[in-house]
């Protein structure tokens, strides 16, 4: 590896039938659903991706060292149902089962904190990361499109490793990468009289200072400058080209008030548009911005209209064209976001917003996946801040003020197009 070989470990509470209790090492932070008769029970942990330094972890590397913890958890209780979110910064992992399943929790907490096993396993890890990486990266728009905008705009002190980095990754280096011990949050969820153990690895700590805290507290970057202009690549795996405007989120913007202002823009995207063909599955959505992944930026996509054949001699808009009339479409959208935002509009989005985020947790869930992804969702809100009576008191005028600010701000237009042909064109409009 070009940067740092850094240390990743995690740390597991285990939830077992006993006393009514939280205990952490070193008084550390933990979060707790309890739900008493409930008929599941889950543990969580979510740890930063921090380098021996103190420096942010790779991305790309935190990813391989996830999954290859996660498949060894899951192998060793494939009973449980098991959610697992990974982003820049942390991953959060909660294993749920009924409540005859308590025991596996302990045997999936064992096996997620192990140092990973042999050398064959790692290396095939490794190449998976790889090759889901340069998917997510290269072959879906969306995540090229992501990668450029956040370069642009939201640049992180630590570059993706990349997929050529991670296959020069060895074995014994990921297994480096699992030794140490790692500022982790921990968490349990079911019955009252469920008790967090001990921590399944004596020499891992919770009470190490929180690089996120640290960043949230460090001054902000100077903002790069706005940029309207549109910068266009050739992409060959797209038919129709796809349009993305990527706004830089202010550090200190209220995230309840966008997070309400973005559901506003997300419906009002349903309303005005209709899909183009696989938005969806290849990661351009109308609008994108998560406040759980801890998002920087926010993107608005548009996917533009089907090509059509062109006999020799037929007038028809050529591609530069058609690139154009969506950003247009996309323009015009914008525009509509600086409309103020209406109570009416506020009060469906707050609601809404608070579902996504998970804030409402059903106590008496009886499916263990449910289970699993709101505890993990109440990871990723202690982390990331979310408030849901912050979300409650959303009103308009603080909406309409989180879209202007955002729409005032950095921007980044671009746009990737098919590989021309001279028999296809598109329909001037």
């Amino acid at each position: 590896m070009s940067h740092r070989v850094a240390t990743v470990a995690s740390l597991i509470a285990v939830v077992a039938m006993g006393g009514v209790s939280v205990r952490a090492q070193d008084g550390g932070p933990a979060v707790t659903l309890p739900a008493p008769g409930a008929p599941c029970v889950a543990i969580g942990f979510l740890y930063e991706h921090v380098d021996a330094d103190g420096a942010w972890l790779a991305p790309d590397i935190a990813r391989a060292l996830a999954a290859v913890r996660c498949a060894r958890a899951q192998a060793a209780a494939p009973q449980l149902a098991v959610s697992v979110h990974v982003d820049d910064e942390v991953t959060a992992v909660a294993a749920a089962g009924k409540r005859a399943d308590a025991s596996a929790l302990a045997g999936f907490a064992a096996a997620f904190a192990s140092v990973p096993g042999g050398d064959d396993e790692l290396a095939r890890a490794i190449a998976a990361a790889a090759l889901a990486m340069d998917d997510a990266r290269h072959v879906l728009p969306g995540g090229e499109l992501a990668a450029a905008a956040r370069a642009a705009l939201a640049p992180v002190g630590q570059a993706p490793a990349g997929p050529t980095a991670l296959l020069a990754l060895t074995p014994a280096a990921l297994r480096q990468l699992a030794a140490a011990p790692r500022r982790t949050l921990t968490g349990c969820a079911g019955d009252a009289g469920l008790d967090v153990l001990e921590l399944a690895r004596s020499g891992q700590r919770v009470d190490l200072p929180s690089r996120l805290a640290a960043a949230s507290a460090a001054p902000a970057a100077p903002a790069p400058a706005a940029d309207s202009a549109i910068a266009a690549a050739v992409h060959r795996r797209v038919d129709q080209p796809f349009v993305a405007a990527a706004f830089a989120v202010p550090a200190d913007l209220d995230r309840a008030a966008l997070a309400v202002a973005l559901t506003v823009a997300r419906d009002r995207a349903a309303r005005r548009w209709q899909l183009r063909g696989s938005e969806l599955r290849a990661g351009t959505p109308f609008v994108d911005w998560s406040w759980l992944r801890g998002d920087r930026v926010v993107a608005f996509h548009r996917r533009g209209l089907a090509p059509i054949r062109v006999r020799p001699g037929e007038p028809a808009a050529d591609v530069a064209a058609e690139r154009d009339a969506t950003a247009a479409e996309l323009r015009e959208f914008l525009d509509d976001l600086r409309r103020p935002v209406a109570e009416t509009e506020v009060a469906a989005a707050r609601a809404q917003a608070a579902a996504e985020l998970g804030c409402q947790v059903r106590a008496d869930a009886s499916d263990p996946a449910t289970v699993a992804l709101g505890l993990r969702q109440a990871l990723l809100r202690r982390v990331r801040g979310v408030d849901d009576g912050a979300i409650a008191a959303v009103a308009p005028a603080a909406a309409t003020a989180a879209l202007a600010r955002l729409l005032a701000g950095p921007q980044c237009w671009q746009a990737l197009l098919p590989t021309p042909s001279p028999s296809l064109g598109w329909r001037p409009r």
